[in-house]
């Protein structure tokens, strides 16, 4: 699904790649490029994804299940495969990626979920999430594979701007190139 707003996503499987190439923003993800809902008891559960996921555009938000969540929860969910946000044309430095989720946002928690693969991005980048900035949160979450990013990068999550983690488990290399936060 390109877009999705104001509705459960259950029990629900994707497998392929996707790719999103334009000057403008991209929303890239295995299962939902774009979830943006005003109700936030919503949620993605029970759900997965695999294959490759590649955003490359002026800015960009990758994920192995959903490239950007600006509401609602994700629980009991994952995705395999190599995620990357960038910008092979100039360069810019607005892209996040995520194992499981490029950007998570809102006021929901996200639990028990998991992602393997490498991820890689110009500015956030997680094994599970890129950038979470939601109130609720994190638990029993778990990441595998090599993370390489520019500027916040992390194992399991890229940059935490709020809420917390509890029981969070990351396998693999970081490796951040320019001016990291790790």
């Amino acid at each position: 699904v390109g877009e999705i707003g104001d509705t459960h996503v259950t029990l629900s499987t994707a497998l392929g790649e996707v790719s999103g190439i334009t000057e403008g923003t991209v929303y890239a993800g295995g299962l939902v490029g774009h979830y943006d809902g005003s109700n936030a008891s919503y949620a993605i559960s029970s759900s997965t994804a695999s294959g490759a996921i590649r955003a490359d555009s002026g800015s960009g938000f990758a994920g192995g299940l959903v490239g950007y969540m600006s509401s609602g929860a994700v629980t009991q969910s994952s995705a395999s495969g190599r995620v990357q946000a960038s910008d092979s044309r100039s360069q810019g430095t607005a892209h996040y990626a995520g194992g499981l989720v490029g950007y998570f946002g809102g006021s929901q928690a996200m639990t028990d979920t998991s992602a393997t693969g490498a991820v890689s991005a110009n500015y956030a980048a997680g094994g599970l999430v890129g950038y979470y900035t939601s109130s609720g949160l994190l638990s029993n979450g778990s990441a595998s594979g090599q993370v390489v990013g520019s500027t916040h990068v992390g194992g399991l999550v890229g940059r935490l701007q709020s809420g917390g983690i509890q029981n969070g488990v990351a396998i693999g290399d970081v490796v951040a190139n320019g001016n990291p936060t790790i």
